[in-house]
């Protein structure tokens, strides 16, 4: 998710593709934008691993000349529960502007309900950020 300053974007994809499936932005795409990546799996002992994610989002990033800022990374944690500390800290860290772009895997690693995504999204667009398409 960006700020309306710099972009944000969203990309079309699943696990398996090379690309995130979403970018949050801030305002116009920028080269050097500082982006925040967010990862999470389920289970991480079904095949499931966080880096798989973050490995192909930080190649997404290098290739748009973005600098990372930090990685919010849950591994065995279910997108349900109430409390997910990177995500919450990911949500404080937008507020303070600590990034202009934020790479998520696929929409439904990042919201725990369709209730949830609409207001987080509704919450970055409100300080700023917007989400778009990647590609």
């Amino acid at each position: 998710m960006e700020k309306r300053g710099p972009k944000s974007g969203a990309c079309s994809g699943s696990e398996a593709e090379d690309s995130p499936t979403v970018a949050i932005e801030e305002g116009e795409e920028k080269m050097n934008a500082r982006v925040a990546i967010y990862a999470r799996v389920s289970t991480v002992n079904h095949g499931q691993n966080a880096s798989l994610q973050t490995r192909e989002m930080r190649h997404f990033a290098e290739a748009r000349g973005w600098r990372l800022a930090d990685e919010y990374v849950h591994s065995g944690v279910s997108g349900s529960k109430d409390s997910r500390p990177e995500l919450n800290r990911l949500m404080a860290d937008a507020h303070k502007r600590r990034f202009d772009v934020v790479l998520v895997w696929k929409l439904d690693r990042f919201g725990r309900s369709l209730r949830h995504l609409v207001n987080a999204l509704a919450e970055f667009e409100f300080s700023g950020y917007r989400v778009r398409p990647s590609e």
